[in-house]
């Protein structure tokens, strides 16, 4: 319920201005339409790495998205955002069910790049 909660928050906003868009007949403003490309990028990037690789995919696929929105999410390709190793050591131990000092003997907290 939670995690439903986070994407309608984080996606609601973006869809009603879709919507208003097309009721107001603003769709073909190209600023109005660089405005959204520029919103779903950010939704995207809030809603974390698996949403990331759904934007990832669709930056290259001008058949299903409009050829600026899919410019947009462009950037997810070589500038995805780092997070902190604080966040990074929680998610493997959660995901792998370890304790990631029990298991390795070194584990560096400085982050080599950051990828999706």
């Amino acid at each position: 319920l939670g995690r439903l909660l986070q994407l309608s928050s984080l996606t609601g906003g973006f869809v009603v201005s879709l919507l208003l868009d097309k009721v107001l007949n603003r769709s073909d403003d190209d600023v109005i339409t660089e405005r959204r490309a520029k919103q779903l990028l950010e939704v995207l990037t809030d809603l974390g790495p698996a949403f990331i690789k759904v934007g990832q995919a669709l930056s290259i696929r001008t058949d299903l998205l409009p050829p600026i929105y899919a410019k947009g999410l462009a950037g997810l390709q070589d500038a995805v955002p780092p997070f902190s190793s604080v966040e990074g050591r929680a998610i493997i131990e959660k995901e792998l069910g370890i304790r990631i000092n029990d298991v390795f003997a070194d584990f560096s907290s400085e982050p080599v790049a950051s990828a999706s």
